[in-house]
């Protein structure tokens, strides 16, 4: 997970989101064990960033834990696989940090649908 002070943790936040980690001081990556995030995290509305998977299937197979989430239970969970290139590579880690007005406009659709529709956002996609 991101530490607190993390890119991904700000521009949550900017995006008017409560990230969980926020309280936390570091800017690089938490390793946390599944029950101290499930303790936390399971009634949490949103899951955004399940690295590779595309859809709640293939998150079920990779963990059956994580169906016991709200987020996961309520398909509020996003991935930001939307665009893959010709060769493969993963147009949010290529071209997201040139472009972090697209992701942050990805992250207010996404925590403010009431504004917008999802067939609009550039890099996230919802699991189905």
């Amino acid at each position: 997970l991101p530490g607190g002070q993390n890119y991904a943790a700000k521009i949550i936040k900017d995006a008017g989101g409560n990230y969980l980690w926020k309280d936390d001081s570091s800017s690089g990556f938490l390793e946390i064990g599944f029950e101290i995030v499930y303790e936390k995290a399971s009634e949490a509305d949103y899951w955004i960033g399940t690295a590779s998977y595309n859809s709640l299937d293939e998150l079920n197979d990779g963990d059956e834990r994580y169906s016991m989430f709200d987020a996961f239970k309520s398909k509020n969970v996003f991935s930001y696989n939307k665009r893959i290139g010709a060769k493969g590579g993963n147009e949010y880690l290529e071209l997201g940090y040139l472009r972090p007005d697209l992701i942050l406009n990805d992250l207010v659709m996404i925590l403010h649908p009431e504004y917008y529709g999802e067939d609009e956002l550039f890099f996230f996609m919802p699991l189905k």
